[in-house]
């Protein structure tokens, strides 16, 4: 049996709702009774919620029925001490509409270690309260990824995609360029909704920078940014990346050497889309990759 993207987690999900036991004894007799037979997903959750000894019909309606994935978020968290060795941790966890049924796997960091829960939730808000023998420190969602859901900002590396599918791209081809046609020719292959070229930063928006080396540098030293990374310090004759400004907003590079550099990425960048950075002489890419998880999980840090 072979699933990709969200089936391959609606059977990861699966297996951890059920137990390793329970879900093998489900597909074995899926198999036994489906064996020589066209069967569809209603002989699967048949066999499974035989198998498990309960109504499986919310799990799967919600994973197959329904396009996108559950926004998890915390709200009111709070700690209190009752006394020399015991806390209380509350909070709510809310999704966004419409509300799923899930298991949200939850890791409490304490004075004395790590304290892991899992947590049944449904509808939009959640109260939940976790007795604890030390004092709270932060708190985490998720921290494996065993949910499908959205990622919250931050979860995932940015890429190039981040900035060119937002809507709201701001385009910059730094003034005093001596190749403001070419990168606005690159800017519109690039970008999946219509040029706003701008001349200065509005540090709420994504934005695409565009512009000779020297220049670049000067940008982004002028408005504290980043400069080159160093995965790019090697001879190219153009060098991409993206990055999120500390607001969160996300943003790409293109620094080229000439107009003829430039010109050269016309026809390859745009199908990079999925990159974090990129180093590229002439058209070809001789340096590309993705940036690694910076942190993963909802996160809550006691102040």
């Amino acid at each position: 049996m072979f699933g990709y993207n969200k089936v391959a987690f609606l059977f990861h999900m699966l297996r951890r709702q059920l137990g390793e036991q329970v879900f093998e004894s489900a597909l074995r007799r899926f198999w036994r009774e489906q064996r020589f037979r066209i069967a569809g997903w209603n002989e699967l959750e048949r066999a499974f919620s035989e198998e498990a000894g309960r109504n499986l019909s919310v799990f799967f309606d919600q994973w197959l029925d329904r396009t996108g994935a559950p926004e998890i978020s915390f709200a009111k968290v709070a700690k209190s001490r009752q006394e020399k060795d015991a806390w209380i941790l509350s909070l709510e966890i809310k999704q966004s509409e419409p509300s799923y049924q899930l298991q949200v796997p939850v890791q409490v960091l304490t004075t004395k270690g790590p304290v892991e829960r899992l947590i049944p939730i449904k509808g939009t808000h959640t109260p939940v309260e976790i007795q604890l023998s030390a004092e709270p420190i932060e708190l985490v969602a998720d921290p494996d990824f065993h949910l499908f859901r959205r990622l919250v900002s931050g979860e995932a590396p940015p890429t190039l995609r981040d900035t060119l599918l937002s809507g709201q791209t701001q385009t910059l081809v730094l003034e005093g360029s001596t190749f403001q046609q070419q990168g606005l020719a690159l800017a519109r292959a690039m970008l999946d909704s219509s040029l706003q070229s701008n001349s200065t930063l509005e540090p709420e928006k994504p934005f695409l920078l565009i512009g000779p080396s020297s220049e670049v540098d000067t940008f982004l030293r002028t408005h504290k940014l980043p400069g080159m990374p160093e995965e790019l310090a090697v001879p190219s004759s153009a060098q991409v990346w993206a990055r999120r400004t500390p607001q969160g907003q996300p943003y790409v590079i293109i620094a080229a050497n000439s107009q003829a550099s430039l010109e050269a990425l016309l026809r390859p960048l745009p199908h990079y889309g999925r990159r974090g950075y990129m180093a590229f002489q002439g058209s070809k890419a001789v340096i590309k990759g993705n940036w690694p998880l910076s942190k993963s999980g909802i996160l809550y840090r006691f102040p």
